[in-house]
């Protein structure tokens, strides 16, 4: 299995960014299990709970998705082997 895929919001979370992130997740799992693709897709958060959120999730039975300290990207993350470019005073048609 490949290694997961977390869905976040933005740092210091807020009560649509965790429930986003939660729905999105759910989503994607939905998708991925009907398409037969390998891919887990994880909710977490990038800061504290927020106390309504917490209400919200526990009012509706919703685990609370688990606190990532830092999310920081690395060129091997979005890095493409063969990279279309172009010169720059290249017009739009070009």
């Amino acid at each position: 299995m490949t290694p997961p895929i977390y869905v976040m919001g933005h740092r210091n979370p807020d009560n649509d960014a965790i429930s986003s992130a939660i729905g999105y997740a759910w989503l994607k799992n939905q998708l991925a299990a009907r398409d037969g693709i390998d891919a887990e897709y994880v909710p977490v958060r990038l800061g504290p709970l927020p106390p309504e959120t917490a209400f919200v999730l526990e009012e509706y039975g919703v685990d609370v998705p688990q606190v990532i300290s830092n999310m920081y990207g690395r060129v091997s993350d979005v890095m493409t082997r063969n990279p279309i470019s172009i010169e720059m005073g290249a017009t739009i048609i070009q």
